[in-house]
């Protein structure tokens, strides 16, 4: 913005040739160009309430020269100063003649007046311009906002569906683990109780070898005692028995008599 016053300015300076419209100018221009910097070194945007300020103090500056003016009499103010109207380039130039100090002064107030109209406008023109791109670019942000603000509801839809699923997985998981949690618990008491059944059974697979093994022995022991018993004893059985026949022949033979 201060670039294109300061092009203004120069403008207006190589347009007018009186030699103290040119110092003014020259003077505004100079304090427009030491407040310039570079575009490429501003790291914000152009202030335009900046402009104005400047834009209204020139014109303040412009109304107290004005006013110290009325306020004195000029020599020449019953001099009328003609001045000749510039019809080609459509802007005020002075005449060929001598203009008085006050009349000069009056004619370069005069055309610092427009120049600073000219200036309003122009500031109003970018001002309605910036206005516009700023309102494209709203409208361009605005509708970017809406797409990311639709597409994170879609986003936001799915997380929450995806949560969902991912609950009902959790629970069926914990359902599963408390399962076999139980299964574990029983194959374990199952498992301890086999164990247990087995080393019973073994105690008794001891003690029934061990009886077996006593009745062997008790058995093979009858056995060598009845050999025994059975030949010392033989010998008398067969002599009673000899005996017993004897006798009974006896009595048969004297009941027969």
């Amino acid at each position: 913005m201060d670039d294109k016053l300061y092009e203004l300015f120069q403008k207006t300076l190589i347009e007018n040739s009186n030699v103290n419209i040119q110092k003014i100018v020259q003077g505004q221009a100079r304090v427009i160009q030491q407040n310039t910097q570079p575009l490429g070194q501003k790291n914000e945007s152009i202030s335009i309430k900046d402009v104005q300020k400047k834009l209204e103090a020139i014109e303040k500056n412009l109304m107290i020269q004005d006013s110290a003016r009325k306020r004195r009499t000029s020599r020449y103010h019953s001099k009328k100063c003609s001045i000749k109207i510039n019809t080609q380039n459509g802007s005020d130039s002075p005449s060929p003649y001598q203009l008085d100090f006050e009349d000069a002064k009056e004619y370069e107030v005069d055309i610092l007046r427009k120049e600073n109209q000219r200036l309003q406008e122009r500031l109003e023109q970018l001002k309605s311009q910036n206005g516009d791109e700023n309102s494209e670019d709203l409208n361009r942000e605005r509708e970017t906002l809406q797409k990311m603000k639709k597409d994170y509801q879609i986003k936001d839809d799915e997380l929450k569906i995806l949560n969902n699923k991912l609950d009902l997985l959790e629970i069926d998981l914990n359902k599963k683990h408390s399962l076999l949690l139980q299964k574990s618990k029983k194959l374990e008491v199952q498992q301890q109780t086999l164990q247990k059944n087995e080393e019973q059974i073994k105690e008794k697979r001891d003690c029934i070898d061990a009886l077996q093994q006593q009745i062997n022995l008790n058995i093979s022991q009858v056995i060598s005692l009845n050999k025994n018993e059975l030949k010392l004893k033989l010998p008398q059985k067969l002599g009673v028995q000899l005996d017993k026949d004897k006798q009974l022949n006896k009595s048969i033979y004297v009941q027969d008599n």
